[in-house]
């Protein structure tokens, strides 16, 4: 049976998907190290893992430009649809209906978790910023003094 060329985008759709998938769960693993090394005020750790997310934010963004591209080349349609596009449309159900809603459901349970997370992770850091700052005031006199020490 010969493959025909709207198979052939829908693998390579899966197949982008699927490494979106990995890296999403690349980047919310990432953010659960930077979770604990918020709490435990590990700060080699939070440097570490926040270059970290950084990359892997990177590496998301050109996963979703080449899946973007795909659609838009495939598909014939304005880039801004091709964004806002749902796959259950574009993926034909008969041919790739469990795999596309394997991979759909997969990706909806990680970003959920990582954004999550993430808030969690903004919190802990203005906390920790706040008492940082705190911990300053308190050691410095208002005039740029600490310890008796001009800073």
């Amino acid at each position: 049976m010969e493959t025909t060329k709207g198979e052939v985008m829908n693998n390579a759709l899966l197949n982008l998907l699927e490494k979106e998938k990995n890296k999403l769960a690349e980047l919310l693993k990432t953010a659960q190290d930077q979770n604990e090394a918020l709490i435990t005020y590990n700060i080699p750790a939070i440097e570490k893992t926040t270059q970290m997310l950084s990359k892997l934010g990177r590496e998301m963004k050109q996963l979703e430009e080449e899946r973007i591209k795909l659609i838009t080349n495939e598909i014939k349609c304005s880039k801004r649809e091709a964004m806002f596009a749902k796959l259950s449309e574009i993926l034909k159900e008969e041919d790739y209906g469990d795999e596309a809603k394997r991979i759909k459901n997969e990706l909806k349970e990680l970003i959920e978790k990582f954004t999550s997370l993430n808030s969690l992770n903004k919190l802990l850091a203005n906390k920790a910023y706040g008492a940082l700052s705190e911990i300053l005031n308190s050691l410095s006199n208002g005039e740029q003094s600490m310890c008796n020490v001009k800073v």
